[in-house]
């Protein structure tokens, strides 16, 4: 340091950016939308599979089984699915009980 010389400044440093609060990422996993309403129709994607459906759309793997009787007739007997085939879906456990505790209200 010289004697009389302004000090130097520490250069700046911007934090990187940072995500709201409550948001969640899965790498590899495209967002998902399911029909607003009482419509539960989800559109089949490369790489679906019933399992993967249940548990994050409906959110239990134990759904697979309602599913597969919700649409006996797009699976007809299988349970292979392809990209574009439109499912119904069961309700999310709790969704009936929950909207109808906010009636109430």
């Amino acid at each position: 340091m010289i004697p009389g010389a302004p000090a130097a400044q520490a250069p700046v440093v911007n934090p990187p950016a940072v995500m709201p609060v409550g948001t969640q990422t899965q790498v590899g996993v495209a967002p998902t939308t399911r029909p607003a309403g009482n419509e539960n129709v989800y559109t089949t994607k490369s790489g679906d599979t019933l399992w993967r459906i249940a548990v994050i759309q409906v959110g239990s793997h134990e759904a697979v089984e309602q599913i597969m009787e919700l649409n006996r007739d797009v699976l007809k007997g299988s349970n292979r699915i392809k990209p574009g085939m439109k499912l119904k879906l069961p309700a999310r456990p709790g969704a009936a009980g929950t909207a109808q505790a906010n009636s109430s209200l």
